[in-house]
């Protein structure tokens, strides 16, 4: 479901991770790896995860995409998506606001060798009002 379904479909418990971490259950987002090649997660995005501007937190978004990210590092060398991964860098660039609802983050691998480079992308199913 690379071509962005997912963002209109319910998706199956059977691939779903919850509460792997400490950080994913204080958070509440889900992952997500029935593509078997993007790992994704999601977030309904309540109050409690918003900023003063009712938008969501800039914190929380970049720990959805790089969790994304591990996510989709993990795939490549485990189809369950849970071997452990690591952060070494990341960039955000913020370019629009993300809205109360569900958001989706979606990692995809962008080289592999002797550098490995993931890329994200976060999805909202809800528009700005």
């Amino acid at each position: 479901m690379s071509d962005g379904s997912y963002l209109r479909s319910q998706p199956d418990e059977k691939y779903l991770i919850r509460d792997e971490t400490g950080t994913q259950t204080l958070i509440g987002y889900v992952v997500d790896v029935s593509d078997g090649v993007h790992g994704r997660c999601y977030l309904d995005v309540g109050p409690q995860h918003t900023n003063r501007h009712n938008v969501l937190h800039g914190g929380v978004a970049t720990c959805m995409l790089d969790n994304a990210c591990g996510c989709t590092g993990s795939l490549t060398v485990d189809p369950s998506g849970r071997a452990p991964f690591l952060t070494v860098s990341m960039t955000t660039h913020f370019i629009a606001p993300g809205r109360p609802g569900r958001v989706w983050a979606t990692g995809t691998v962008k080289g592999v060798g002797a550098a490995f480079s993931i890329s994200t992308r976060c999805w909202s199913m809800k528009t700005a009002p």
